[in-house]
């Protein structure tokens, strides 16, 4: 039977769910009982606090980059560019949780600004590569890393990248309209490239279990508080991380990956380290090209 509140053309609509939800107010967002009462959170992080949001960010960032290879994998290379930006943007939350709180870094409502900020998050990039050199290529000189880490994108050039993957738009080209589609566009070489980012900066998160973090504030607050180098607590934290037995633990197999991980990224970035072989057990990397 015809419902009188309903216009009879909606009612006629072979999709007229929706319009009806509408009509009574029932969505998901009009139908809540009160007002929200979440905000985003600026304060001090608890052991426990920090463990948690440390392994929110670590496994979301991981399920963006597994949705991001799918998408390459699909071709579907606009929407692997974009998903691998954000997969690096939640990547980099683990380090900005971790100084918010160890309380080191400056202002705490500078950091958590900087927890929700995409252009502040991508800074991270560069000097995240860069350190990841060491680990992969033991010989490779500092300079050398230096330069890997230099010559990856800008956090302008990302958010940039992000936008024009994944939105339509009205360009302005020498005087003339240009309507940016993204599926029109050549993205396969930028799709491989922050994959690639993405993969390196992942293969180093892990989680952290609140009696481990525990340890490493102790730590680093008696460094602060003694005017020392926040290097000098390093030598007392990995004792005692020892001696409990926390840890984390790596397989050689997962080490061996992540190396090649790392390489397939370094090698898009500098050429002239492709005959180079992180251990000789590593074979070399698969392509997806």
């Amino acid at each position: 039977m015809q419902n009188s509140s309903v216009p009879d053309y909606i009612e006629r609509h072979s999709g007229n769910d929706l319009w009806q939800s509408r009509l009574r107010g029932k969505t998901t967002m009009t139908n809540k009982s009160g007002p929200d009462s979440t905000k985003p959170c600026e304060g001090c992080l608890t052991p426990v606090d920090a463990a948690n949001a440390i392994r929110s960010a670590r496994l979301n960032a991981r399920e963006l980059l597994d949705s991001a290879e799918l998408m390459f994998t699909l071709k579907r290379f606009p929407h692997c560019t974009a998903l691998s930006i954000l997969a690096i943007e939640e990547a980099a939350k683990v380090g900005v949780l971790l100084m918010i709180f160890l309380e080191i870094g400056g202002d705490r409502a500078r950091l958590w600004k900087s927890y929700r900020n995409h252009r502040a998050k991508t800074s991270w990039l560069n000097p995240a590569i860069e350190s990841r050199v060491p680990a992969s290529f033991p010989p490779i000189s500092r300079e050398a890393a230096k330069q890997i880490g230099t010559a990856g994108p800008t956090p302008d050039q990302l958010e940039t990248s992000k936008q024009r993957a994944l939105y339509s738009d009205c360009l302005e080209v020498s005087g003339d309209l240009v309507a940016h589609c993204p599926n029109l566009a050549e993205w396969r070489k930028d799709a491989w490239e922050r994959m690639c980012e993405a993969q390196a900066v992942l293969s180093a998160l892990r989680d952290y279990p609140p009696d481990e973090l525990r340890i490493w504030r102790e730590h680093i607050a008696q460094a602060v508080s003694g005017g020392k180098e926040l290097s000098s607590a390093l030598s007392g934290l990995d004792k005692d991380l020892l001696e409990s037995n926390r840890q984390r633990k790596h397989t050689v197999d997962k080490l061996l990956n992540v190396q090649v991980v790392v390489r397939n990224l370094f090698e898009l970035r500098l050429p002239s380290l492709s005959g180079l072989s992180p251990h000789p057990c590593v074979p070399p990397p698969c392509h997806l090209r």
